[in-house]
């Protein structure tokens, strides 16, 4: 179970008031997970996944993983993309816990893992691009956080 926080539906058309996503339509706890609570929700708008941080996350890390999403977003790479609030954050309060609305992407959980390659079928081309893409983002982000040089940001626009 990965319902932790139990939200009724005021509870979420309260917070949906704090965001231009329209009226509630839906909602639905997701129980797959172990870390946080997610709901499903679906609004006039489209559909978002409303995640609430539990305590097991340090709060300063929050603002890093959204804005990794954003860039990552921005740059190409199919990722949910963190929903700003009426103020234009990305991380919101809610009864002392910290939560996040993101962009949904279709899909379904996947109820077997396997390492890579026990398979024995190789990982498609467009599998190997979008792992090359990660990397390159993921590297160009980490220097723009350490670096104070102008240039980290003209690659990170560039596309590099």
């Amino acid at each position: 179970m990965a319902v932790y926080t139990k939200l009724k539906q005021e509870e979420i058309n309260n917070i949906l008031l704090n965001y231009k996503l329209g009226k509630l339509n839906k909602f639905e706890g997701i129980k797959e997970g172990i870390e946080n609570t997610n709901y499903s929700i679906q609004t006039e708008k489209g559909k978002y996944i409303l995640t609430i941080y539990e305590r097991r996350v340090k709060e300063t890390d929050l603002p890093f993983f959204s804005n990794l999403m954003v860039e990552l977003s921005k740059n190409g790479f199919v990722c949910p993309k963190p929903i700003a609030n009426k103020d234009n954050n990305y991380i919101s309060d809610f009864n002392d816990k910290k939560f996040m609305i993101v962009s949904f992407l279709d899909g379904k959980s996947k109820s077997n893992l396997s390492p890579i390659g026990t398979s024995g079928a190789p990982w498609p081309p467009s599998c190997i691009s979008c792992s090359l893409k990660l990397f390159t983002v993921l590297i160009l982000v980490i220097l723009l956080i350490i670096s104070p040089f102008p240039i980290c940001k003209v690659l990170l626009k560039s596309g590099l």
